[in-house]
């Protein structure tokens, strides 16, 4: 992380992204925009309903950038050792660690040591004078689409290991869970996002064959490969949990 980006975080509070890293991190936005391509007829109530539906992503996916600040007479030391208790029960590893800022990644899916997997969620924390600040978010490099997060555990989690630290507490050990990909949580996602890609590669064939006007075959092809893309992704997260069961090396997660 560069100076300057340093200096915008500590100055506006708010994770600053790239391009792509911003189209990565609202990439939930596309089935809503999807739709509103579909949807010609600006008479019709669905487009407005699908473009409420998108302000408030927008809104809720740009608060997520934001850092939550930390003021007082902490001692660095105790604030890194807090940072690796909290990385030690989420398995993060420390990507970039220079005396103001400090980056961590989640891995998930791993097969083995040497390949990590994806990493999912970014961990940044920023020093600064009588302050520091952190912040959790899902990675901005990859361009996945996640539907709920663990963002505000880990920093809550990061929270008390700070103040036990503060009161002289030492850390405990717990017992690891290994996280499954058919999990009940992730049974129910997937009941609503496999019919929702389904639909759309469906109306995209319909689109492509039956256009209603020129730019429908451009926007069927489009939703297509979103739905193929978002199926290949998610059936290569399953693949790599019966590889992790089969080398005997799950990934684990609190």
């Amino acid at each position: 992380m560069t100076n300057s980006e340093i200096d915008y975080i500590i100055k506006n509070r708010k994770l600053k992204l790239s391009f792509g890293q911003i189209f990565n991190h609202y990439s939930i936005l596309i089935l809503p925009a999807f739709f509103l391509l579909v949807t010609y007829n600006f008479s019709d109530i669905l487009i407005w309903i699908w473009l409420a539906i998108s302000i408030i992503i927008i809104l809720y996916y740009r608060n997520k950038l934001n850092f939550r600040e930390f003021k007082g007479t902490f001692l660095k030391g105790d604030i890194i050792e807090a940072l690796n208790r909290t990385f030690r029960e989420y398995d993060f590893v420390i990507g970039e660690i220079n005396e103001r800022s400090i980056i961590a990644y989640q891995y998930r899916n791993a097969i083995s040591q040497n390949e990590k997997g994806i990493a999912r969620t970014q961990i940044t924390v920023i020093f600064s004078e009588g302050k520091f600040l952190i912040n959790s978010i899902k990675n901005p490099d990859n361009p996945y689409i996640q539907l709920f997060s663990s963002n505000k555990k880990y920093l809550n989690t990061f929270n008390i290991h700070l103040k036990n630290i503060f009161n002289g507490i030492p850390e405990e050990k717990t017992i690891l869970k290994t996280k499954r990909e058919w999990s009940f949580k992730r049974i129910i996602i997937r009941f609503f996002t496999y019919p929702a890609f389904i639909f759309v590669i469906i109306f995209g064939f319909r689109m492509i064959f039956n256009p209603l006007n020129i730019r429908q075959p451009i926007i069927g092809i489009i939703g297509i490969l979103i739905g193929l893309y978002y199926f290949y992704a998610d059936i290569s997260l399953i693949v790599r949990e019966i590889k992790n069961r089969k080398n005997g090396t799950p990934k684990t997660q609190r």
